[in-house]
């Protein structure tokens, strides 16, 4: 099962193309299409690539209705970006809507869910098949925790991630600043505050939280243990609520007897992607 995060592909390519030319939707039509199928060849033994689609169209994601900073410091950042993201978010959606008309990929995105979701979703329910993941988010390292036959290829690193080096728990504790989840020693509003840091997450810190999380002894009514369920429900992808899984798991089968034709010569030649065309039989 080959699993690709299209936003992971997508975003870090595009970015680098419009450095030497402008931001086209042709630009982002032959930089998705580029990369879909450079990692459907490199990784071909996987099968047929799945792309799994972000989708927070109506009103943010799920992790935005628990937690209402979920990726608050994301929308300043792209505010100050050079990179027009607007415009960019544009074009994607266009690029989206011709792969589901022309290509044979199998494509899901349920609403309200990220591709982090499905990516687990699918590789916690299929633990029988041997999956490779194409993403840059580091969420995902813990997948290997209850799915062995699991790898990740990271495209920023251009390799496979080191899965020993993971600690789940180490990760809820000190939680992911890019995502905008402080640690659990800090408050839910700390990165919305103006020249306020986080409080620290020292050695003595983590370490007495972790005795009192061990034995047992942490009062379920106290705010560290509070921002703990915070970060696990944020963090841990075992977490992800039951309606949305199912939903991800329904979509995903019901592709399973779904019949995509492969009309991605048509597409090429429409849009005139010549290099694409030209490589058209290295598609699966």
């Amino acid at each position: 099962m080959l699993l690709i995060d299209l936003s992971s592909v997508a975003v870090p390519s595009c970015i680098s193309a419009s450095y030497n030319q402008k931001l086209t939707l042709n630009l982002v039509r032959e930089v998705i299409n580029t990369q879909i199928l450079f990692y459907s060849n490199k990784f071909k033994k996987y099968g047929k690539p799945i792309i799994t689609i972000d989708s927070n169209k109506h009103g943010g994601y799920w992790r935005n209705d628990v937690f209402k900073y979920y990726k608050f410091s994301r929308k300043s950042a792209r505010v100050k970006s050079d990179f027009n993201w607007k415009l960019y978010f544009k074009y994607l959606a266009i690029v989206i809507d011709e792969l589901y008309e022309y290509s044979h990929y199998t494509m899901l995105k349920v609403d309200k869910c990220e591709a982090d979701d499905i990516i687990a979703v699918l590789t916690l329910n299929y633990i029988n098949k041997d999956i490779i993941i194409v993403s840059t988010d580091k969420d995902l390292l813990q997948l290997n925790l209850h799915n062995q036959r699991v790898k990740q290829y990271s495209i920023r690193h251009k390799g496979i991630l080191d899965y020993e080096k993971y600690d789940l728990l180490m990760h809820i504790i000190k939680g992911d600043a890019s995502d905008g989840v402080p640690n659990i020693f800090s408050p839910d509003n700390i990165f919305t505050l103006e020249g306020v840091r986080q409080t620290v997450s020292n050695k003595g810190r983590v370490n007495n939280f972790k005795t009192l999380l061990e034995s047992g002894s942490l009062d379920d009514k106290s705010i560290i243990n509070i921002n703990y369920n915070r970060n696990k429900l944020l963090i841990d992808l075992t977490m992800i609520p039951k309606k949305y899984s199912d939903e991800i798991l329904h979509l995903y089968i019901n592709s399973l007897d779904e019949i995509r034709y492969n009309r991605m010569a048509e597409y090429f030649i429409k849009f005139n992607l010549k290099y694409l065309y030209n490589r058209q039989s290295e598609m699966l």
